[in-house]
């Protein structure tokens, strides 16, 4: 099953009648388009952004899934990498530990309690909101 369907919204003015449902959640994420194609074609560029987007998340989890995980040497290694890349690779974090403070009690366990509890505590900080948003140079 593709992440995101384009779908026909009925009731809505001759200009905003389609939009796309995340198939995940059951949300309609986008709407307002006004051809059946538009939209057609818009959930066919998410649904290859999300499939790119999972298949990195299986490589780094194949990553951090062995015995030899070193995340000190993934931070030096990281280090190394361009200026802006290292601010991507930020941001890419910060959307990280926010989607794991928004999770509920009963959608984590013992083994990521401690990231979840975690991820709370530093979105909760005053310096969260403030500091989160990364410039793109």
């Amino acid at each position: 099953m593709e992440r995101y369907t384009a779908l026909y919204i009925a009731g809505r003015p001759v200009a905003e009648r389609y939009g796309i449902r995340d198939n995940f959640s059951g949300d309609t994420v986008v709407s307002g388009i006004k051809e059946a194609d538009e939209a057609q074609q818009r959930a066919d560029r998410m649904n290859a952004e999300y499939k790119k987007a999972a298949a990195i998340a299986d490589q780094i989890a194949t990553f951090v899934n062995g015995f030899d995980f070193h995340d000190k040497d993934f931070a030096k290694a990281m280090g190394m990498q361009h200026r802006t890349l290292q601010q991507n690779f930020t941001r890419l974090v910060i959307a990280w530990i926010e989607h794991l403070a928004a999770l509920e009690e009963n959608h984590y366990d013992a083994r990521n309690e401690g990231s979840v509890r975690l991820a709370k505590q530093l979105v909760a900080s005053s310096a969260w909101e403030k500091n989160k948003y990364l410039a793109h140079i």
